[in-house]
């Protein structure tokens, strides 16, 4: 793809901070990213490193992308450079008079004259629906929209026509449902005509509309959006017999092959083993036999699971942190109460002892103390005449051990 120098664009200078910081890295290198900061497979940086891998995204597009469907992995790789990793450069677009986005993994797809399309990947590990309560949140479908035009407003060099450019495909790989409330696995927005125009002369005896294009782009189809909902196609694959009807096939808005969700699921949904997905990618000859160059696919899923496993674990030990805190919170309180309740009985047994020592019987020192629980005065007495030889601290202790 011949990289594109007009206004609109520039190179994109990446930070420490970056998390699209896995381009050009070796497998080993993203295997390390993860190690070193803890990441988790499904973050921006680590599976924006998978889709560069050309099977992988040749796999994923023929299954969502109409033009693609039955293209070979093989013949994908050919039309889009020959190369095992896609040719995708970040580039940041913009001016000062718009608002700048920065697109990541764009790539061109060419069939000679069949089918010429320019593509831009864009995981979305997180997002927020708009609300009109938060001044940051955004309209998903609105960025998407906005990406795609740019895409297409970026595509021609300053002497081209504009039958030289090609439809754009905004692909956007969403790991929460990308529009709140809607079940749908796949969403799709394209241009398409507002009424069904016909052309005005007959062709072999037959009116014709303009989505049949007598001449380029008649039907204006040169931009597409499409939104892969990971949660919606979970929730297919985890319960097929809610969605699956009598021809095998998933009913939506749209109408799905269950293979098709199937295949989905297992290479974008972090709930797949690392041992399933690697059967998977072996089968699909995504990775062939003998072939290492996705071996960071399978050891950072692994780092995957178990950062996930540490997580749980350390969320277990907060949990149980919090329950001996709180155990500790109790045992002070408890401990505050015996010490004043023993504080309190000494209190008292001082008192009793020395009006017995006066020869004071229980009646006037009943009535000397004017205690309201009479049981405790008895104790006490009973206690003191039973222990002469012992001091106020034993004989409160004493009473407590017997209360």
């Amino acid at each position: 793809m011949d990289k594109i120098e007009n206004s609109w664009s520039r190179n994109y200078k990446k930070t420490e901070n970056d998390t699209a910081n896995t381009y050009n890295m070796t497998p080993q290198e993203i295997t390390d990213n993860i190690n070193t900061k803890g990441s988790s497979i499904y973050e921006d940086s680590i599976i924006k490193g998978f889709l560069k891998y050309t099977n992988f995204t040749g796999f994923l597009l023929t299954r969502v992308i109409k033009e693609l469907e039955g293209v070979s992995l093989e013949d994908f790789k050919n039309r889009t450079g020959g190369s095992q990793f896609l040719n995708m450069e970040p580039t940041e677009y913009g001016t000062a008079e718009t608002k700048a986005i920065h697109l990541d993994l764009v790539f061109e797809y060419d069939h000679q004259d069949v089918l010429r399309l320019r593509v831009d990947m864009e995981p979305q590990s997180s997002q927020k629906a708009f609300s009109i309560k938060n001044e940051k949140s955004y309209s998903l479908i609105a960025r998407a929209m906005y990406y795609a035009g740019v895409l297409l407003a970026t595509e021609l060099q300053p002497e081209e026509e504009y039958h030289n450019i090609r439809k754009v495909y905004s692909i956007w790989i969403c790991y929460k449902k990308p529009v709140p409330g809607v079940d749908e696995p796949v969403i799709r927005y394209s241009m398409k005509p507002e009424k069904e125009y016909y052309y005005n002369t007959l062709k072999n005896g037959k009116r014709e509309t303009i989505y049949s294009n007598r001449h380029k782009f008649d039907d204006g189809d040169l931009i597409s959006v499409i939104l892969i909902s990971v949660p919606a196609i979970e929730e297919v694959v985890k319960n097929p017999h809610k969605y699956i009807n009598g021809n095998g096939n998933v009913k939506f808005a749209d109408t799905y092959n269950f293979d098709t969700l199937s295949e989905l699921y297992t290479l974008l949904s972090d709930k797949v083993s690392t041992k399933e997905r690697k059967v998977f990618l072996e089968e699909k000859h995504i990775e062939e036999r003998g072939d290492r160059s996705m071996d960071f696919f399978e050891q950072a899923v692994m780092e995957a699971e178990k950062a996930k496993e540490d997580a749980r674990l350390a969320k277990e030990d907060a949990r149980l942190a919090k329950e001996d805190a709180r155990l500790a919170k109790e045992k002070a309180k408890i401990d505050v109460e015996i010490v004043e309740r023993f504080t309190e009985v000494l209190s008292i047994v001082k008192l009793v002892s020395k009006k017995m020592e006066k020869g004071k019987t229980y009646n006037i020192i009943k009535e000397e103390l004017e205690l309201e629980d009479e049981n405790f005065l008895e104790d006490v007495m009973t206690i003191i005449k039973e222990n002469p030889g012992c001091s106020p601290k034993e004989l409160s202790a004493i009473y407590l051990d017997r209360v």
